[in-house]
């Protein structure tokens, strides 16, 4: 467990996408609606932009037989 050692924890779940505004923490406030937990602004889900999970370096590539 990493109790004594984490500091900070939040009840909501965090995206993927940096603060537009700040480059802060985003969490899903709810269904519509995310917020930043540095500046507190709040944005529509499906208006941030679309964030690529891995970068195009580190994607594994296919192999063929």
């Amino acid at each position: 467990s990493n109790y004594p050692e984490c500091e900070w924890s939040s009840w909501k779940r965090p995206l993927p996408n940096p603060c537009p505004n700040c480059q802060g923490l985003l969490v899903q406030k709810n269904r519509q609606w995310a917020q930043c937990t540095e500046c507190e602004e709040q944005f529509l889900l499906n208006e941030l932009p679309a964030v690529d999970s891995e970068p195009e370096t580190q994607k594994p590539e296919l192999m063929t037989a």
